[in-house]
């Protein structure tokens, strides 16, 4: 038995289905991120487990538990808003200790926790402090310390680091991580930020129009993508619509169009698909001699990035993106020059297609 078992989970709202027959495992201890795209049922997940809106149809159980019929107030789930949601009128010290005094904890017990909190979260020296004086991050801490302080079975974060600026936001990935770890606690993280999710999580749930489209860790989604859905929205890819060509040695020869794209394993999950995809991240494409291409072009835009430059190279497969580090000698290439790609067949992808 999982710690958090959702079975069969669906949610209506009048005749638009947000969640779809979602059923997911979650271990004691395990930190999960809901990733996909506005609108995919991530958030109504969220708010199913939290019990703020009522499933309409499946179970939800914790730690053995059904939660149908518990309110929200009575399962102890620690939760992060997007907006914070901090008392302004109140210290830091007493909006962490706000839970434990609704719960009508020991007052020396209470001081307690909430000195091991601060210390956790690193606001040991500012909990005098109100909400108005603190930087955007050291709010989220003191956000993330008030749902953390009721030592909850369950923590739920809703979009904790959209309001963060990007350094910051990379920076608090880093605290996040260690603080949810060293508290030992259970985590769902809702977000629409692939580089978040796969930076936080042990595995992550990709939604897609309230469907599981994939279930697995950030290395299965971002290397093995399921599905053309998941590889172009984890991270950048190259996509063709393909079909298996022939047979050579137990692989499938990839073509798109008739350009031959190189030979792989077609995976499970992909066999019997309605339609195949075929993809092949930018930076697992190199720049060759004339001659030993797979596929020829024109670079039609060159984008410096710090430590890389894309390049969109115009080819008759459609533009196709490569990624080049520093001291490469794609660095040397010029927009408008005639370039050669080449690529290894064992980063060429092979997944079910958009119509599968």
């Amino acid at each position: 038995m999982s710690f958090l078992e959702i079975k069969h989970v669906t949610k209506r709202f009048g005749n638009a289905v947000a969640v779809d027959d979602l059923s997911l495992d979650i271990e004691q201890g395990e930190f999960l991120a809901l990733l996909g795209p506005s609108g995919c049922g991530k958030t109504t997940t969220l708010q199913m487990i939290a019990g703020f809106v009522d499933a309409s149809a499946g179970e939800i159980r914790l730690a053995g538990q059904l939660l149908a019929g518990v309110p929200a107030q009575k399962r102890d789930i620690g939760i992060v808003f997007q907006s914070y949601a901090l008392f302004p009128h109140m210290t830091v010290r007493e909006n962490v200790a706000f839970g434990l005094l609704m719960r009508k904890v020991d007052k020396h017990e209470i001081g307690k926790r909430v000195d091991k909190v601060l210390a956790l979260v690193r606001l040991d020296t500012l909990g005098e402090r109100y909400p108005k004086q603190l930087s955007g991050g050291q709010r989220q801490r003191v956000a993330l310390a008030r749902a953390i302080v009721i030592d909850p079975p369950l923590l739920l974060l809703d979009e904790p680091l959209s309001n963060l600026d990007a350094k910051l936001r990379e920076e608090m990935q880093v605290e996040l991580r260690r603080i949810c770890r060293t508290a030992g606690v259970t985590t769902i993280l809702v977000t629409h930020d692939q580089a978040e999710a796969l930076a936080l999580s042990d595995r992550i749930a990709v939604l897609r129009n309230g469907r599981l489209e994939q279930l697995g860790t950030p290395s299965e989604i971002y290397r093995s993508p399921a599905t053309a859905f998941v590889g172009n929205f984890i991270g950048k890819m190259n996509l063709w619509d393909v079909a298996p060509a022939a047979s050579r040695d137990g692989q499938m020869v990839i073509r798109a169009g008739n350009i031959q794209l190189g030979a792989s394993h077609v995976p499970e999950h992909a066999r019997g698909s309605a339609s195949l995809a075929a993809g092949i991240r930018p930076q697992a494409i190199a720049f060759t001699a004339p001659g030993t291409e797979r596929l020829g072009g024109t670079v039609a835009t060159r984008v410096y990035q710090g430590d890389h430059v894309l390049y969109m190279v115009t080819t008759p497969l459609g533009n196709v993106m490569v990624q080049a580090g520093h001291g490469s000698d794609a660095l040397r290439v010029d927009e408008g020059q005639q370039v050669f790609l080449d690529w290894s067949d064992e980063d060429l992808c092979v997944m079910r297609g958009d119509a599968a």
